[in-house]
């Protein structure tokens, strides 16, 4: 047992380094309740669930690949894609893990919106979200905000293509958005001029305060909380 364990660090250390790894288990211990991840759960594959809501699950600590997660009626879910990213889903949604592994992830949206935030992006080995013909690969550290008829950036930068030809290495960089277009019903690309509407759904502020309360704060450890805000 004891050298299973030993193992399953060591590989996870190769995957992620060393801060990546403390990175997991910080997350995983950052606060009780309705996390799943109660107790330190050594994975090398993407899907490790840290968090569900109102929500009856079949599944154990990861998704699994294949598995669709569906979200309900006050419904809230979280589950670690890599060291530090994180995708989130509140009511009506659901995914499917497509690849677990951590050099090939993939994620499909089936039905609703979800918001992932990465941290510690590898574009070497980008996380992918599919929807529809459509593949996005994170490019960088950011905020990404999907759903069935629109994509957009809140930070960081995406890069799109589209198996029926339509985009090609396309880049969606910040306060940019992908649109399905009523009438053609192709995506276009548009620019966010005002993103307070995107900032107050509930998705995106439950999203902000989850990131919020996983992130390490020295001053906290100190005795004292600094106010500092978490730039996701």
């Amino acid at each position: 047992m004891l050298l299973n364990i030993l193992l399953g660090l060591l590989g996870l250390l190769g995957r992620l380094g060393l801060l990546g790894l403390l990175g997991l288990l910080g997350a995983l211990l950052a606060q009780p309740g309705v996390l799943l991840a109660q107790h330190v759960v050594i994975s090398a594959r993407a899907g490790l669930i840290t968090y569900v809501g109102n929500m009856d699950l079949e599944i154990d600590d990861h998704i699994g690949e294949g598995n669709e997660i569906r979200t309900g009626r006050r419904s809230r879910f979280e589950a670690m894609l890599g060291s530090d990213t994180y995708v989130r889903m509140r009511n009506g949604a659901a995914i499917v893990l497509e690849n677990e592994a951590l050099d090939n992830t993939a994620l499909r949206l089936v039905r609703g919106s979800t918001i992932i935030n990465a941290r510690k992006v590898d574009s070497d080995f980008p996380i992918r979200v599919l929807i529809g013909d459509l593949e996005f690969s994170i490019q960088k550290d950011g905020l990404y905000l999907f759903d069935q008829s629109s994509v957009t950036v809140l930070d960081g930068e995406l890069r799109v293509n589209s198996t029926q030809g339509h985009f090609s290495d396309t880049r969606l960089q910040k306060d940019r958005s992908l649109v399905q277009s009523e009438d053609s019903g192709l995506f276009q690309e548009e620019r966010v001029e005002d993103t307070s509407d995107i900032d107050s759904l509930p998705l995106v502020r439950w999203s902000r305060q989850r990131t919020e309360q996983l992130t390490p704060d020295p001053v906290f450890r100190k005795g004292r909380r600094s106010g500092r805000r978490s730039r996701f």
